[in-house]
């Protein structure tokens, strides 16, 4: 319930790219509270990301599929 509680406050990003510091600076309230793993991470920026960015995260994911925390480093970076 706390976790469903925590992600109503997020909202879907719009993929502008303009809006990225402001996605980023969220999530990572969001994260701090829910003190979630790295491909728990990965999962929740799949639900949360707009098209184009969560194709993004998702081909980061199954190239690290062994590696989240690697994955979840690369997706970071690259925005």
């Amino acid at each position: 319930m706390k976790k469903d509680l925590i992600l109503s406050r997020y909202t879907l990003f719009n993929d502008q790219p303009e809006s990225f510091h402001v996605l980023k600076d969220s999530f990572a309230n969001v994260l701090e509270d829910l003190s979630v793993d790295a491909r728990e991470e990965l999962n929740l920026l799949v639900k949360w990301l707009g098209p184009e960015s969560s194709k993004h995260v998702q081909s980061m994911r199954i190239a690290k599929a062994n590696d989240p925390a690697e994955a979840l480093k690369k997706v970071w970076e690259s925005r």
